[in-house]
């Protein structure tokens, strides 16, 4: 039997809330798209790309709204990319965090990926999907696309604009939503799904809110903050550990605290930094082992680390087993 592809559900984070606020039951829209709740519940894990496709459609046709695609994007940001985020936000250019954008995207959704095509006066940024069925499903086109255009957004800053948006599906009503959506022309019934702008954006620093993870990490601590300080410090290490600031200057920045406390009440408690990084790896580390989906070098990229060999001295350090024996026997 052929495995179905697969998506993250987070990027689908923020229907539940437009659901409810339309008066409907996420959970009977999961049924109808042969979705487990729990699937749903549970934060990244995967789903069959086709059913998260069809979920789209659902409730787009329950809540009467043909945009929802639109919509949703609208209530994301790039958090929704999952693992995928913090490796594109830790880039220094816009080229960079595209470059990584491009060779990290079946961590969030398998079967795509991105072309970028740069000529002296244009770049176009193209989304590619290489099953039919999906590529050609205008909920699929709608989303991926307007899911692109908040990543560029976020990239390049909120004063930039697209000089064009490219759809394949036909025109439909509510052209204003599109027009307004994206503050650039578009155009129905083309060859390409993408995004065209001046190519001189993608020399551009990122900006330094999203290049330094404080924004992003900031809402965690203060929802944690009733935590007790080890356990604080190991969920901000878990959710930056893939990015390249995952030290423990920005952590410490992060908690609003100097490197040299950090260290003096972690050893009050006899541990440090790196006793709890390596925790949070060991932690994370059998989840994305546990599903086939991800390759060996897809799981060492997650936990943070640049060499596959680096990640395999660890698990075998960790669980007493090399990670290629550990599946051999677990999968």
């Amino acid at each position: 039997m052929i495995r179905p592809p697969l998506i993250s559900n987070m990027l689908v984070q923020g229907l539940n809330q437009l659901v409810l606020e339309k008066g409907q039951k996420p959970s009977q829209l999961y049924r109808e798209a042969n979705l487990p709740c729990e699937a749903m519940s549970q934060q990244g894990c995967l789903i069959p790309f086709h059913q998260e496709v069809q979920l789209l459609g659902i409730a787009a046709n329950r809540l009467s709204m043909p945009t929802l695609g639109l919509k949703l994007a609208s209530r994301q940001d790039i958090k929704c990319l999952g693992p995928l985020a913090a490796k594109v936000a830790s880039q220094e250019t816009v080229l960079s965090a595209i470059t990584s954008f491009q060779e990290n995207l079946h961590l969030s959704a398998e079967g795509v990926q991105i072309i970028l095509t740069v000529s002296e006066s244009n770049a176009l940024f193209e989304l590619q999907c290489k099953f039919p069925d999906i590529a050609n499903n205008p909920m699929y086109q709608d989303h991926g696309i307007a899911l692109v255009h908040m990543v560029l957004k976020t990239l390049c800053g909120e004063s930039w604009r697209p000089r064009a948006v490219y759809l394949p599906h036909d025109e439909v009503e509510g052209l204003s939503h599109y027009c307004q959506h994206f503050n650039a022309p578009i155009a129905f019934n083309s060859n390409t799904l993408g995004i065209a702008f001046d190519p001189k954006t993608l020399h551009q620093p990122i900006p330094e809110d999203v290049k330094s993870l404080t924004t992003q990490l900031d809402t965690l601590v203060k929802d944690l903050q009733k935590q007790d300080f080890i356990s604080l410090v190991k969920q901000v290490i878990g959710a930056s550990l893939n990015s390249d600031h995952c030290n423990i200057d920005v952590i410490a920045s992060v908690l609003g605290s100097s490197k040299r406390t950090i260290q003096r009440r972690l050893k009050d408690q006899d541990t440090s930094f790196q006793l709890l990084m390596d925790s949070v790896r060991s932690d994370q580390a059998l989840p994305y082992m546990a599903n086939p989906y991800y390759s060996l070098s897809d799981v060492a990229s997650v936990l943070g680390y640049s060499q596959l060999s680096a990640f395999s001295r660890s698990f075998k350090r960790w669980f007493d087993i090399s990670p290629q024996e550990w599946r051999r026997q677990n999968l």
